[in-house]
């Protein structure tokens, strides 16, 4: 009988799939029996505090910052609970670290679960040398650095309408992904680069702000779009760009979705942008106001080796990810296997 893992978050009805879960979780099918399904209904922290008495290894994602959902407060307490339960049961817990900080903020809950994470996770797997040598200064257990995985996909063609743009920007919009602190600097309305800013902002606050800056030269469309499409668009525009702001930022998952749609991405010098570059597969600054020194002439554009590019995602696929990972957990081979 196989060991039984419990992944935190699956996919609940009525939510929006997220492809890294699922692509985490599919990796990994050949090698544990999957538990979970039973209780999806429940809110998050409950969910967990159940299977803390069920699964031998447990993957914990984004688990520090539940305080941010509904009932928040009383969802930590219930995770607290289940790590205590997990501890005592003498089970795995591997905690992937995402981000340095937490994206909203630190809570006193978040502050607590990451405590407790740093003391009892066997391991902590992080997709940005940056955030594992941050952890390593506070973790008791093993702390690996694997970059973030790939699965390439084939995109069907877009037949719609594509804008021409020297900038464009992507994916959910959210406070740290800096688009604001963009569009109001004042070399951007200087530079007249042509800047299409395409995803959903549920923040109206944030919104109004973007919309307030936007002018002949800038484009906001302020919806979900499809993957076709967004990959056509990375491939229009002369490069991707993700003008992250604050210190907490550490892997992306949409820089990887760039490099799979064959854009070239532009971020700031750090986490998974500064391991990408070090690859030849991203182009990072250090301050915000380098893009606008990019050149732009078609002829002398940057464009990166399609190459390394393959090869990178090839090396980094999920499978080698989920067979890694396994061999770590039940078979203690070397992290660099």
């Amino acid at each position: 009988m196989s060991r039984r893992l419990y992944f935190t978050p699956q996919h609940h009805k009525g939510q929006a799939i997220n492809p890294y879960c699922d692509n985490y979780i599919n990796s990994l099918r050949d090698y544990y029996t999957l538990i979970g399904d039973t209780y999806r209904h429940l809110p998050r922290g409950v969910e967990f505090f159940i299977h803390s008495w069920k699964a031998d290894v447990y993957i914990l994602n984004w688990i520090e910052s539940i305080s941010q959902l509904r009932g928040g407060f009383v969802q930590a307490c219930f995770c607290v609970i289940a790590l205590c339960v997990i501890r005592l049961r003498r089970k795995k817990i591997v905690w992937m670290f995402h981000n340095i900080h937490p994206l909203y903020g630190e809570t006193i809950s978040s502050r607590i679960l990451r405590m407790l994470l740093f003391k009892w996770a066997s391991l902590i797997v992080s997709h940005s040398e940056e955030a594992a040598k941050y952890a390593r200064r506070f973790a008791r257990g093993r702390v690996a650095f694997r970059v973030h995985p790939m699965m390439r996909v084939e995109r069907d063609n877009w037949a719609g309408q594509l804008r021409d743009c020297d900038f464009f920007c992507w994916g959910t919009i959210q406070p740290y992904k800096g688009i604001a602190e963009f569009l109001t600097n004042p070399k951007c309305r200087e530079s007249q680069r042509k800047i299409l800013i395409l995803g959903k902002c549920d923040d109206e606050e944030l919104r109004e702000c973007i919309e307030t800056n936007i002018n002949s030269n800038i484009v906001f469309e302020n919806r979900r779009a499809t993957f076709p499409e967004i990959a056509a668009q990375c491939k229009r525009a002369k490069y991707v760009l993700f003008p992250y702001v604050g210190e907490g930022v550490s892997s992306s998952g949409v820089l990887m979705d760039t490099l799979l749609m064959g854009g070239v991405p532009v971020g700031p010098n750090r986490g998974a942008f500064a391991d990408l570059s070090t690859e030849g597969c991203c182009i990072t600054y250090n301050a915000i106001d380098e893009v606008f020194n990019l050149p732009m002439d078609e002829e002398y554009r940057i464009k990166l080796d399609q190459e390394k590019v393959d090869h990178f995602i090839d090396v980094n696929s999920w499978a080698s990810f989920g067979k890694w990972l396994y061999g770590v957990l039940e078979n203690n081979v070397s992290f660099n296997a």
